[in-house]
């Protein structure tokens, strides 16, 4: 008898509407404008310490993807959205081969 193999399923990185009605976060009772609000804010973040420490557009973008997919999955009331935005640089600067040190990120998002 020949075993069946299981079939494999990757993430769905893409979403409609309707998942983006039934966030973690309006789920954990975060109104829509103001998760609205905070979706904007991250980014600009993001930007800002991005373009601050010089670093190339496609660091900053894979920040940004790294920022909406981390809310995604987590409330904005468990995760502060400057904290977890300064992550998703760190991240997006190692994976895009452009690494930044913690206490330069850290400089930068006080400043």
């Amino acid at each position: 008898m020949e075993k069946k193999k299981p079939k494999l399923s990757w993430p769905c990185w893409y979403y409609d509407k309707a998942d983006l009605k039934k966030t973690p976060s309006l789920a954990d009772g975060v109104p829509a404008e103001t998760e609205a609000r905070y979706r904007r804010e991250g980014p600009r973040f993001i930007f800002d310490m991005g373009t601050r420490l010089g670093l190339h557009h496609d660091t900053i973008a894979t920040a940004i993807v790294f920022f909406h997919r981390f809310y995604m999955f987590h409330s904005f009331k468990l995760f502060p959205r400057h904290i977890t935005a300064t992550c998703c640089l760190f991240l997006a600067g190692k994976v895009e081969e452009t690494p930044k040190k913690c206490k330069d990120l850290i400089k930068v998002a006080r400043g």
